[in-house]
């Protein structure tokens, strides 16, 4: 996305910079046009890489706490109710890390952090 965001980056600017100097207006400003949607393109594609790159520690994070309070949890007697919602949260992680490898394996996998893919599902 961010490659292809600056390829047409620059062509839209080429068009802005040809077609000005052969004086047609129209090319001019629709090479203005491009090259402005490509450049937000850009910018935004850059910033989800760079926040997927910071939340990645802040998921691995919850997970290992995730996985101590299921350790501790197992190993003490718990209601019913207190046991359902761990499970209820250990699907909802499972899925996470089913979904980061998947989109892993995709033309999307530069914003899913290689660390987030080592992830073991919890048991």
């Amino acid at each position: 996305m961010i490659v292809l965001g600056s390829i047409l980056l620059l062509f839209g600017l080429g068009l802005l910079v040809w077609f000005k100097l052969n004086d047609n207006e129209f090319i001019a400003i629709t090479g203005v046009i491009i090259s402005a949607f490509s450049g937000i393109a850009c910018l935004v594609a850059v910033s989800v890489l760079f926040i997927s790159h910071l939340m990645a520690d802040s998921n691995i994070n919850n997970y290992n706490e995730l996985k101590r309070t299921i350790d501790v949890v197992r190993s003490n007697e718990v209601s019913e109710l207190e046991r359902a919602t761990i499970t209820e949260k250990i699907i909802e992680i499972n899925q996470e890390i089913a979904s980061n490898n998947y989109w892993n394996e995709t033309v999307f996998d530069i914003f899913i952090p290689d660390k987030l893919t080592k992830l073991e599902p919890l048991k």
